[in-house]
């Protein structure tokens, strides 16, 4: 697994395409895009449109905003793919939206930690490679909000997580990709 953190429009996305395209070509490989938006506004909708345009026709693209695990699972998916998995950030609160807005920091926190705990299992089981992108929201401001709050401490333990599994992890600065493992 590689993992790819950086800042909104840092070039994590566009390094991560270039970096599977490269994979798929040198394994004889085929690349599986798994997209976990949701067009939840306008914006949104602009933003996965050019997301999609910017994938070559040839590249399988998956659209999952939940079940992330059960798409790495499939029997369809081979040690020839490389999938990337773009955004855990996006999947995070896609869980969080989908439980609600009434809930404690520990009902979050322990959705949260059921979700990656699959996660890290298909990832494992997985044959292929991965590549997960995703939002270094812990790197700003504390929210003023209470489930800003919840949702940078979750996505901060979920980055460490990832980090220490993966065989290597950079930060995406200005499209420039930092080595960090």
């Amino acid at each position: 697994m590689i993992l790819v953190l950086g800042g909104v429009k840092s070039g994590k996305t566009s390094w991560a395409e270039s970096t599977a395209a490269h994979w798929a070509e040198k394994n004889r490989g085929e690349v599986v895009y798994l997209a976990s938006a949701r067009a939840w506004d306008d914006e949104m909708k602009l933003r996965i449109k050019r997301h999609q345009q910017s994938r070559p026709e040839e590249w399988q693209t998956i659209e999952e905003p939940l079940d992330i695990s059960g798409v790495l699972k499939r029997d369809d998916l081979n040690a020839k793919n490389i999938v990337i998995f773009d955004c855990l950030t996006l999947w995070l609160t896609n869980l969080l939206m989908d439980h609600g807005e009434d809930f404690t920091q520990e009902e979050a926190e322990d959705l949260v930690q059921l979700k990656m705990n699959e996660l890290m299992r298909a990832v494992e089981e997985f044959p292929g490679e991965i590549i997960v992108i995703s939002n270094l929201v812990e790197q700003g401001l504390v929210s003023p909000h209470f489930l800003g709050r919840i949702f940078q401490e979750i996505a901060g333990r979920c980055h460490q997580l990832l980090a220490g599994e993966s065989e290597e992890v950079f930060h995406m600065i200005a499209g420039i990709p930092q080595r960090l493992k």
